[in-house]
């Protein structure tokens, strides 16, 4: 995982926490999926790519794939997806702009 920690520093200039969502830390599919082949080259066991957005942290990817198992999300956990992650980022934009009053809506004028 030290590889994997590397790289996501490199992408985003900063390292991550091992329970700190790749997705929340500044990182897009683009750049997991040129992660992962970077990762795929120099890998002893080859893992797909969708493992990296089943498991989005470095923690939960480090121990499935430490445990060699599917990529179905942890007991009792739900992956939090890059849908659910920009949804989230997208309604906070739109608080953000309507709190300035930069929403585009004219209230009746």
């Amino acid at each position: 995982m030290v590889r994997l920690a590397d790289g996501i520093a490199g992408v985003i200039g900063r390292s991550i926490r091992p329970d700190e969502n790749f997705f929340e830390a500044g990182l897009n599919s683009g750049n997991l999926v040129e992660l992962h082949a970077r990762l795929s080259r120099d890998a002893a066991r080859p893992f797909p790519v969708t493992l990296m957005f089943a498991r989005p942290n470095l923690r939960l990817l480090g121990e499935q794939l430490a445990a060699g198992g599917d990529v179905t999300p942890a007991p009792g956990k739900r992956a939090r997806t890059v849908g659910a992650v920009n949804a989230r980022q997208a309604a906070a934009a739109r608080r953000a702009l309507r709190a300035r009053g930069l929403d585009g809506r004219t209230d009746g004028v």
